[in-house]
């Protein structure tokens, strides 16, 4: 059918119309009008279609000549004109709007949807142009991290210019990565320039005067974090020496920081004796709570967190394919590609990091015929997650590299992050419509599971292709056409993941907190101003996701949150003493409803499976 009631997984809905044309609209009669009437399916429930006309992807319009066409088959096939065009539909210019506003009133008669509307085309989108897809995803944050100061400083919005700025940097087919090449010598740098002023203005905010570090956690989740401060010595907060350890241009200092917190750093000359430095060697990286073990040839072949082995397999690592789709070069993986994996070669791990805050492992090996890769395997103290950062020169043409981790986990399902939320598809060999997802879209993460729910995460930073077949998680880093931009992803590249347990059951063990924690680092300003308190504070949160905070446009603040596990529960909201609103708003922050308040100022969130909250906090 072509027009139907999609739901989401939260239970809203949508009138949803798929138009049986393609994108460039010419109002010829036959393939213009006649054959995608032919195409609509549901001429018995609704009689007519939409028809988008004009060159829709280069974004050029309607031209002269299709007007004039319009304009002469509306004149002959116009309702109540004696004779008229045999065998022509009836055509007549409409807004979208007002189809749908036709369309609605027969809502009753169509069915209705729930479930994914997986593209089964254009899978290579998901990783083509990967330096585009960073520097979008750092854009983003980097304003995220503008407006948690602002919250912390009760500020103002920021200017909407940057967000409108990097919103476009969606359009059609600039994050796919179809662009030409021109499209990224001018984004590129623009969604760079982006970042750099809003974590800019965001340091000059939050800064001051003195010798001290100022450290600001913009994540609404409380962290324990490695944070990398500008000189080579020890630091101290709250009269505390911290545990650090020398790195380059400065040291490193391990920090507990709560939500949307800070915390103010003293040099010091001495101080408490740091911590005993992390088990390492070239064969292990043990931090008291994950060890990690490696094979002779640099492959993480053991993981075990609070002694619980995760259900690892041999052959994990990368593996280069073999990537030259039959047409649409930037644009989709063929299923022949899935087969074609050549591990690559082994990569014999040094230690190149050893202290009491972080250890780190690299390996070298040549890829493909002129490439190169170096892969560091990271590991902080206290950390449940083991870092990977894989840099690449990459020089390949028609190549797709990926990174898997084989595992004996056997559910049904594996489970993928989405912008709000989490989805199943199945992980085991079954129907052609589950066979054809052999590259699919994640959000953050993705989980490979037993049946109950418990198995192994990937985290990722700015990466959005995965693969799950018999248990085989499998992370897509970067790709190599050659069309529409025969420059696409040559060169130097960093990417950056992480690799844990999932725990279905444990309350607030949820992957997308996961991926925020383990891979977003903390605002450091070499000058800082005083140290703030965290504006609220989040408890039994369970899988309620808290994924941003910003400045209200009527005043006070909005925490967003969402859930990501399909749960229903109740999560507490504590806010510093004093007299305050708390209401439930739209995205529009246009008010839902009060938020059930209870003893002192602590407020009950109810959530739903896959709902977003958005909660606004006002002192009166």
């Amino acid at each position: 059918y072509n027009s139907f009631v999609w739901r989401g997984h939260d239970g809203s809905e949508l009138l949803a119309h798929l138009c049986p044309t393609g994108y460039n609209g010419d109002v010829g009669l036959a393939g213009g009008l006649i054959d995608p009437l032919r195409g609509h399916r549901q001429s018995g429930v609704h009689a007519e279609t939409l028809l988008g006309t004009g060159f829709g992807d280069g974004g050029g319009g309607v031209s002269e000549a299709m007007c004039e066409r319009a304009r002469r088959l509306g004149s002959l096939t116009r309702p109540g004109k004696p004779g008229g065009l045999a065998g022509a539909p009836r055509a007549r210019w409409s807004t979208a709007g007002d189809f749908f506003d036709r369309l609605d009133k027969l809502r009753p008669e169509l069915p209705v949807y729930q479930g994914e509307l997986y593209l089964e085309y254009h899978r290579g989108t998901y990783t083509t142009q990967s330096e585009f897809k960073r520097l979008y995803r750092r854009a983003e944050t980097a304003l995220q991290a503008h407006e948690a100061v602002r919250v912390v400083a009760g500020g103002k919005p920021i200017d909407e210019a940057a967000w409108r700025r990097v919103a476009f940097a969606q359009f059609h087919d600039a994050i796919p990565g179809s662009s030409i090449g021109l499209v990224y010598a001018q984004l590129n740098p623009e969604l760079a320039e982006i970042g750099d002023a809003a974590l800019d203005a965001a340091a000059h905010e939050l800064g001051g005067r003195g010798a001290h570090c100022t450290v600001l956690n913009p994540l609404p989740i409380p962290r324990t974090v490695a944070v990398e401060l500008p000189k080579a010595h020890a630091w101290a907060v709250a009269g505390v020496t911290l545990p650090t350890q020398a790195v380059a241009g400065g040291s490193l200092a391990l920090l507990q920081l709560p939500a949307l917190g800070s915390a103010t750093l003293a040099p010091v000359s001495a101080g408490r004796r740091a911590a005993a430095p992390l088990t390492v060697s070239e064969r292990v990286l043990d931090n008291g709570v994950l060890r990690a073990e490696f094979d002779r040839e640099g492959r993480l072949i053991a993981l075990r967190e609070d002694g619980v082995d995760l259900l690892l397999a041999p052959g994990g690592g990368l593996r280069l394919y073999h990537d030259h789709p039959a047409c649409f070069d930037a644009w989709d993986i063929d299923h022949y590609t899935a087969g074609s994996a050549v591990a690559v070669g082994a990569m014999r791990l040094h230690v190149v990091e050893q202290g009491a805050v972080r250890a780190v492992l690299r390996g070298e090996s040549a890829l493909g015929r002129a490439s190169r890769v170096t892969v560091d395997y990271i590991l902080e103290a206290g950390s449940r997650w083991l870092k990977v950062e894989v840099a690449v020169a990459w020089a390949e043409q028609h190549a797709l590299l990926k990174w898997h981790v084989p595992t004996r986990y056997a559910g049904r399902h594996a489970r993928f992050g989405t912008p709000f939320g989490s989805i199943e598809r199945a992980q085991q060999p079954g129907t052609e419509r589950e066979e054809a997802q052999w590259e699919v879209p994640g959000s953050r993460w993705a989980a490979v599971v037993d049946d109950g729910g418990d198995g192994l995460a990937l985290a990722t930073e700015a990466k959005f292709g995965f693969s799950c077949r018999d248990g085989d998680l499998g992370l897509s880093l970067l790709r190599r056409p050659v069309d529409p931009d025969a420059t696409a992803d040559l060169g130097d590249h960093r990417m950056r993941f992480a690799i844990g347990r999932h725990r279905a059951q444990t309350a607030g063990d949820v992957l997308c907190t996961a991926a925020a924690d383990t891979l977003y680092a903390p605002l450091v300003v070499a000058s800082g101003g005083a140290a703030s308190e965290a504006p609220f504070v989040l408890a039994e949160t369970g899988s309620l996701v808290p994924s941003w905070a910003l400045p209200a446009r009527d005043g006070g603040f909005i925490i967003r949150l969402h859930e990501a596990a399909g749960r229903r529960g109740v999560a507490i909201l504590e806010l510093p003493p004093g007299p305050c609103d708390v209401a439930l708003v739209d995205f529009l922050e246009r008010p839902l409803g009060k938020v059930r308040k209870l003893v002192g100022n602590r407020w009950a969130l109810e959530y739903a499976p896959y709902q977003v909250l958005s909660v606004r906090v006002r002192r009166r």
